[in-house]
């Protein structure tokens, strides 16, 4: 009986001890890195702005059209040209048969084309457009407005210009004429004016188209003298004429 309990032991021994744990290895600490210090910012100055160069404008090629010449051709009938776009305006010169005109203008209906006189180096009038051909685009001719009316001619007469008669003879009586000529319609504003002083009062005269108008005056005079006698136009412009008249007287 001994002898088997002493067998029974190593074995138990073996068994005891497989089931014993190993004894645990001692665990070296890991080594905490060390904290990073935060890196305070700090302040920047701010940053200078540094304006952007300003760019010059650029030049704009602007496309200006070429206004080709426009022509006015008479047929074969000579053309008045005027000095204003119609009948009621005096004429002042005239286009040959054939003959070409530069036109320079319109009226807004395009009834009168305002042309270059050929007669008249530097002289313009106007023309009917149903009298005259074109040649270039009329459309492109500028409205062009009718001439202000003046009084362009005056002429003063005196009736008789002189006299000679006893010096007993006066008061004697003399008769101004004057002829007002007027390009186009228009009112007229004249009075006479006398050497010795004398001055009508204002008086007008109706154009209703361009023409000559007549006025007379009788005059007296009461010694023997040299005279001078002369209408003066106030409007639509004015203008001055004068004529001599001379009385003379013996014993």
């Amino acid at each position: 009986m001994k002898r088997h309990a002493w067998i029974i032991t190593p074995i138990f021994l073996v068994i005891l001890q497989a089931c014993i744990p190993a004894p645990t290895q001692p665990v070296t600490p890991t080594s905490t890195p060390a904290p990073v210090a935060t890196q305070i910012p700090t302040s920047t100055p701010p940053a200078t702005l540094t304006p952007s160069p300003t760019l010059a404008p650029t030049a704009t090629l602007t496309l200006t059209p070429v206004l080709l010449p426009v022509y006015a051709s008479t047929r074969d009938q000579p053309v008045n040209c005027r000095f204003g776009p119609g009948i009621v305006f005096e004429v002042v010169d005239g286009l040959q048969p054939r003959q070409t005109a530069q036109v320079t203008g319109r009226t807004i209906d395009n009834m009168w084309w305002y042309v270059q006189d050929p007669n008249n180096p530097g002289g313009t009038c106007w023309v009917f457009s149903a009298a005259v051909d074109m040649t270039g685009d009329t459309g492109l001719l500028p409205v062009v407005g009718a001439p202000p009316v003046t009084v362009d001619k005056l002429e003063v007469s005196v009736d008789p210009p002189r006299i000679s008669v006893a010096c007993t003879a006066f008061p004697q009586y003399f008769l101004f004429t004057g002829n007002i000529t007027a390009n186009g319609p228009t009112v007229v504003k004249w009075h006479w004016e006398l050497s010795t002083g004398e001055v009508t009062s204002d008086e007008t005269l109706i154009f209703e188209q361009a023409g000559t108008q007549t006025v007379q005056k009788s005059f007296v005079v009461y010694n023997p003298n040299d005279y001078w006698t002369q209408i003066h136009i106030t409007g639509p412009n004015e203008m001055v004429q004068q004529a001599n008249f001379v009385a003379n007287c013996s014993p």
